[in-house]
């Protein structure tokens, strides 16, 4: 059963890379590590927009892996973290004599990897860096700063939470005290209805987080 699950993940997972034209540096676990811009004539820009219109659409197509496995009597309650920044890195051929990798390495992958871990489930959590380049395509929610092991100054998050649309209208209300946290957040009808039944979600597993202290 596990292996059923994890392979129908990591193929559809895969099956998106290749549509988006990234470069997949390895699996590990049920984690895929992704990168883009190695490929000359392409701008850091492009790449970062295709890097986080790819996330969203994974987190799409994780929507209907669940449902599928529902249906088949598995489980069907999994989430996926998405951690996306953009900067400089070391790209080549590493390894032994014997065997050798085309990877990425250096401390902006470290980065990603730390942002992975504090996204929310279901949620993509990206660098300001990446930010910047993606915020005429994309609309996200200011999470803050955040300092990250290996990381020698403090990161801007942001969530990202749908693609652009000139229709659209977002706005967001985060405000915390004594402990409780509320959060509203405000789009067209097309997506109020999912957007609220997901931050309720959220507000009662924090009531109760609030609750087992």
């Amino acid at each position: 059963m596990l292996s059923e699950l994890l392979n129908s993940y990591l193929d559809a997972m895969a099956g998106l890379v290749a549509k988006w034209v990234g470069v997949i540096d390895k699996f590990i676990g049920d984690a895929v590590m992704v990168f883009f811009g190695d490929r000359d004539g392409e701008s850091i820009q492009t790449e970062t927009e295709k890097c986080v219109l790819m996330a969203l659409e994974m987190q799409q197509q994780m929507s209907l892996l669940r449902q599928r496995w529902a249906d088949n009597g598995l489980p069907g309650d999994l989430r996926m973290r998405i951690g996306i920044n953009t900067g400089y890195c070391t790209l080549g051929n590493f390894g032994s004599e014997k065997r050798m990798d085309y990877t990425i390495i250096g401390g902006q992958v470290n980065a990603a990897s730390r942002l992975e871990h504090l996204a929310p489930p279901g949620g993509i959590l990206i660098s300001g860096s990446t930010y910047l380049l993606v915020k005429d395509k994309v609309e996200c929610l200011p999470r803050g700063s955040v300092a990250l092991k290996g990381i020698h100054h403090e990161l801007e998050t942001y969530e990202v939470i749908r693609q652009r649309d000139e229709n659209s209208v977002c706005a967001y209300l985060d405000e915390t005290e004594r402990g409780f946290q509320l959060r509203s957040v405000h789009f067209d009808k097309s997506t109020a209805s999912r957007i609220e039944r997901e931050e309720l979600r959220l507000a009662c597993q924090r009531i109760l987080q609030l609750i087992d202290l």
